[in-house]
């Protein structure tokens, strides 16, 4: 009696586990008749409601606030990378028209002026943090310092991070720790010409694991999203971020990103269209469509 229960408990299981597989696949097949799907990710930078500030790398509150209105007017579904990641691995549907929101760098304007909107439409984003930036600001808040928090140079601290990651609607991406620059003989953490393959791994790799360290400890759980600095990187460095866990990795080439399930390489390549200001909501979607 007991060999007869253990045989069917065996059964049952093996039975459950071919049936998810199954389902998980048919899913995958079923949302990708054409193969792939259409995926648009925007990136944007700072906000700030004052014009001298704006320009390609910073929009106004009300161009973000159209943005958002643009993308729930034309049936757009603002997904987590959570959400993509469970698609591209496990072939769980996404919705239609799935949109991802990221931010870069970590400026203080997102937590003052773009996460009060993401709450009042619903939607979700990613922010890719520069783990040097969000220490210094880290220590000026510490020291009561009168700029820590200033909306205009400011970048966000390990305590508002924190809070970012436990809304449910904030997803927190690496930027590198301190490798977010163009000048001296390194562009951003690309190697350097004639730098050795084991230098640059070394180098990189220590970066990485600092980033790692102060954003996991801020926010309770290492960063899985990893984004260029300038969209910049050298053939190395794929397998290196891949090495270090990282599951998603975005750059800087604005086209649509085409994704299935069958296939996750898109997910280490994920590109993304800069969205500057001066330009409306709809002249800036148009090439989307």
């Amino acid at each position: 009696m007991k060999i007869y229960k253990a045989l069917l408990m065996i059964v049952l299981f093996s039975s459950a586990y071919i049936s998810g597989a199954f389902f998980a696949a048919v899913k995958c097949m079923g949302q990708i008749e054409d193969k792939t799907i259409p995926f648009t990710v925007i990136m944007y930078h700072n906000i700030s409601p004052k014009p001298s500030l704006q320009g390609k790398y910073c929009v106004s509150v009300n161009e973000f606030e159209q943005d958002l209105k643009y993308l729930q007017d034309h049936g757009y579904n603002a997904v987590s990378m959570k959400e993509v990641t469970d698609f591209a691995y496990n072939g769980t549907p996404l919705p239609d028209k799935p949109v991802l929101i990221t931010f870069d760098d970590g400026h203080e304007g997102f937590y003052i002026y773009a996460y009060p909107l993401l709450k009042k439409y619903g939607y979700k984003a990613v922010v890719n943090i520069v783990g040097s930036f969000a220490e210094q600001y880290t220590k000026l808040e510490a020291e009561n310092a009168p700029d820590a928090h200033n909306p205009d140079y400011a970048y966000m601290t390990f305590k508002e991070l924190e809070e970012l990651n436990k809304s449910g609607i904030v997803e927190i991406g690496d930027h590198t720790y301190d490798m977010h620059k163009l000048n001296g003989t390194r562009r951003g953490c690309s190697k350097r010409s004639g730098e050795s393959a084991e230098n640059y791994r070394t180098v990189l790799s220590d970066d990485l694991t600092k980033a790692q360290k102060l954003l996991g400890y801020a926010c309770g759980e290492d960063p899985y999203i990893f984004a260029y600095p300038y969209g910049i990187y050298s053939k190395e460095t794929p397998e290196i971020l891949r090495e270090a866990g990282f599951k998603a990795v975005f750059n800087c080439t604005e086209k649509i990103n085409h994704i299935s399930c069958d296939n996750i390489d898109w997910l280490f390549d994920i590109c993304r269209y800069n969205r500057p200001s001066g330009i409306s909501s709809n002249t800036f979607f148009a090439k989307m469509e």
